[in-house]
């Protein structure tokens, strides 16, 4: 099943699980390049794209106990790739 997304058009902070996979890695490119804020989520201690408009947060695993406290405050868009 194909869904499709609509992006706000105006720069906005987009939050990115399974940000350090391959979908993730290019989708926070592409987010960035666009102008985009964005709080990217992975499982790796350390995340290869260095811009002043991203921060990388590790959480091992993503589970119903996981708690995003912090992580959500001003995000516009979730983006659930994990």
């Amino acid at each position: 099943r194909r869904e499709t997304i609509t992006m706000p058009d105006s720069p906005s902070t987009i939050l990115v699980t399974g940000a350090a996979g391959f979908l993730g890695l290019h989708l926070c490119q592409h987010l960035l390049a666009q102008g985009h804020i964005v709080k990217a989520v992975g499982r790796q201690a350390s995340f290869p794209i260095t811009d002043s408009n991203l921060t990388y947060h590790q959480i091992e695993n993503i589970d119903g106990k996981t708690s995003w406290e912090g992580l959500l405050n001003d995000v516009s868009v979730v983006v659930h790739l994990a």
